[in-house]
């Protein structure tokens, strides 16, 4: 299948920033990257193994990924976590967050916040909880952050994971290239004055919740 015929249409291939409730990031993300047109997204166009690193050669010292997730709590880990099912090996994969590391709200919530469910149900795709507690163990606030990072070592295992956490996204639009279609995201530290940086991403992901 080209990049141009998804469900019904046929238009230019097109890269989109898009934000999903948790409870359906990991499900949707595995139909996105197998080409396909759900629930009103843009269409996204996957190019073959290497052809990132192909495009940011031809864009200059402009950086080139396969992958951008912008969200690094729950639903952006299960994001990206499905992801590693579609990607290639090696692919590079940019990871965004305000925060200072993943986990989203877990990082900024009173000390005494607990989740509200049993522990193994909040988790990152099938990644267990490393300890033997009850399972009606309601878990604290730092022990689900430190949960959800671990999760990144199954992902770096398979692609190649750059973070950037403490960076504000300042613009994230859709780019024609030399390469077709990309998704250039422009961010830069969180102090508003701080340089920018800018990378184009063969899908970009904006993962909130």
């Amino acid at each position: 299948m080209s990049c141009r015929e998804y469900i019904g249409h046929q238009e230019p291939c097109h890269h989109s920033v898009i934000g999903q409730d948790v409870n359906k990031a990991a499900e949707q993300v595995k139909v996105l990257l197998g080409l396909r047109h759900l629930m009103g997204w843009e269409n996204i166009c996957m190019q073959d193994q290497g052809a990132a690193e192909q495009a940011s050669r031809a864009e200059g010292t402009t950086e080139t990924f396969d992958l951008v997730v912008v969200g690094a709590g729950v639903a952006g880990l299960n994001a990206l976590y499905a992801a590693t099912d579609y990607l290639p090996k090696g692919a590079r994969v940019l990871l965004i967050d305000q925060k200072q590391g993943p986990g989203g709200m877990w990082n900024t919530a009173y000390d005494f916040v607990r989740l509200h469910q049993p522990h193994p149900m909040f988790t990152v795709g099938d990644v267990k909880w490393d300890w033997t507690k009850p399972r009606d163990y309601l878990a604290k606030r730092d022990e689900v952050r430190a949960h959800l990072t671990s999760a990144l070592g199954p992902v770096s295992d398979s692609v190649e994971l750059e973070t950037a956490f403490e960076q504000t996204v300042v613009e994230a639009e859709e780019v024609q290239t030399d390469y077709g279609y990309k998704a250039k995201v422009v961010f830069r530290p969180n102090a508003a004055d701080s340089p920018t940086r800018t990378v184009l991403a063969n899908v970009a992901i904006h993962a909130q919740g």
